[in-house]
């Protein structure tokens, strides 16, 4: 099977940002380059930076990044290439310039977690056309695919030979199904912060007297405003006083109730908040415990290694395999090698009791009952 198979046209929009005429999902929050916003997205578009800004989802990413950046990637059968545990510099024409081999596999991580497939380049190639000494990370905001599935970089169409296209195993990547909880996440936050800048939404000056004629407002011959109306005024004034930060002394005429609409509850928008880290879990298959920001509790201590494997063995492998399955193809090593990362430092087996998942220490070798 050649590098040109694993090409096709059928990928998901974060895929062909050289056809969107947008801006690469990896642009940064602030940017020199201008951003065209597309009208058929309400809520603009989802960028690796404004995923970022929603907790959970930074939290997942560098639990991920952090877990794979400390394994090795090591032959179980045949001999382990040179590149595999390859650190230093590395010359190559598109690829990071310097990178250790754990900064590559989370660079890695992060293109399938956010979009589904990340890309690899081979600056020196054999007769096999595999990687003599260098398999450097290309940028995700520097490729593409055109109309015929095949990668540009910069915009220009590569040679494949060169190239190794690692595709996750989900059919998109999370800007692109998880578009509707970046943008909820940022409306809620928004709602909060002015929730909390103005507690009572509404403020209702009630005017008891019947007969109060307020003064209208008076305009210049042009149409300028050159004395603003009574209720006009007060109403302005009362805003005025409600956003102060040192707060605010009113005095109000007896024929006036001050009433203060909604009782400034935040209940509904932090729950609503709350929810949107389990929608964060369940789309970046982790358990949602571990994005609780809570650390310390006795409950997150004992799950601590139940959480761990949990997280390695139904988590990880979701990226940890189609970069290990990738690797392992005859373009990449040679045929009969197959890599697989060395997860044995970070994988436990711990004993544990009832429903609770109580991590308990193993029973004393004389038979005794633990304390």
């Amino acid at each position: 099977m050649g590098i040109r198979d694993w090409f096709r046209t059928d990928y998901p929009a974060s895929f062909q940002q050289a056809e969107t005429g947008l801006r690469s999902p990896f642009m940064p929050a602030s940017s020199h380059l201008q951003v065209v916003t597309a009208p058929n997205l309400p809520n603009g578009l989802v960028t690796v930076g404004k995923a970022l800004a929603v907790p959970p989802v930074a939290r997942a990413v560098a639990l991920y990044s952090t877990v794979i950046a400390s394994f090795d990637l090591d032959a179980v059968e045949g001999s382990a290439p040179i590149w595999a545990q390859q650190t230093g510099a590395v010359t190559s024409a598109f690829g990071t310039a310097s990178t250790t081999p754990g900064h590559r596999w989370a660079l890695m991580l992060q293109d399938l977690l956010f979009t589904n497939a990340t890309l690899l380049w081979k600056d020196n190639i054999d007769s096999e056309y595999r990687p003599v000494d260098g398999l450097s990370h290309v940028a995700r905001n520097r490729w593409s695919l055109d109309s015929e599935g095949y990668v540009e970089i910069d915009g220009t169409r590569q040679d494949t030979r060169h190239l190794v296209l690692v595709e996750g195993i989900m059919p998109a990547g999370f800007l692109d199904y998880g578009q509707a909880s970046v943008n909820h996440y940022h409306q809620l936050q928004t709602a909060i912060l002015n929730r909390a800048s103005m507690p009572a939404p509404l403020l209702d000056l009630h005017i008891n007297d019947a007969n109060f004629q307020p003064a209208d407002a008076v305009y210049g011959e042009n149409g300028e405003l050159l004395e603003e109306g009574e209720l006009e005024e007060m109403a302005r004034k009362w805003g005025e006083a409600r956003r102060s930060p040192n707060g605010a002394v009113a005095i109000s005429p007896h024929w006036l109730d001050v009433k203060a609409l909604g009782d400034g509850r935040m209940d509904m928008l932090v729950e609503a908040r709350n929810a949107v880290r389990l929608d964060v879990a369940n789309y970046l298959n982790i358990n949602a415990a571990m994005l609780d920001g809570n650390n310390g509790t006795s409950d997150t201590y004992s799950n601590t290694l139940q959480n761990q494997n949990e997280l390695l063995n139904l988590s990880m492998r979701m990226f940890l395999q189609p970069i290990e399955a990738r690797l392992s193809q005859n373009d990449v090593t040679p045929e009969g090698t197959v890599l697989k990362f060395d997860t044995s430092k970070f994988d436990t087996t711990t004993d544990a009791k009832g429903n609770a998942g109580s991590a308990v220490a193993p029973a004393p070798e004389d038979g005794t009952a633990n304390d």
